[in-house]
C-alpha cells in the first residue's frame, strides 16, 4: 500500500522485466514514515550491460501510474527464484 493505494508486484516487474538489459526483477514494499509503504525494486542485469537507473525510472513512467513507480532501485547479482520459476517473496 502506497498512501492508501494497492501496487500489486508482479504488475511493476512485468513492466521492469521489458526494459533493455534487465533479466529479472522482484518488487516489494518498504516501511516508509509518511507513506506507510515504498515501491522498492531489486533488478538483476544482463551480463555487460548499461543501466542507467534514471532511465528505467522514465521507462516505469510511461507505463505504470505514479504510485506504482519504484522509489528505489537496488541492483543485485541473482534473483532468487521457486522451483516452479516464480519470484520468491518471502
Amino acid at each position: 500500500n502506497v498512501l492508501g493505494n494497492k501496487v500489486f508486484p508482479n504488475e511493476v516487474e512485468e513492466i521492469i522485466n521489458l526494459f533493455d538489459g534487465v533479466v529479472e526483477s522482484k518488487v516489494y514494499g518498504q516501511k516508509h514514515a509518511l507513506l506507510g509503504e515504498i515501491v522498492t525494486a531489486d533488478v538483476q542485469l544482463a551480463t555487460n550491460s548499461y543501466f542507467d537507473p534514471e532511465q528505467l525510472i522514465h521507462h516505469c513512467r510511461q507505463l505504470l501510474s505514479p504510485f506504482k513507480i519504484p522509489q528505489r532501485i537496488n541492483v543485485v547479482d541473482y534473483i532468487d527464484m521457486t522451483h516452479s520459476g516464480k519470484v520468491r517473496r518471502a
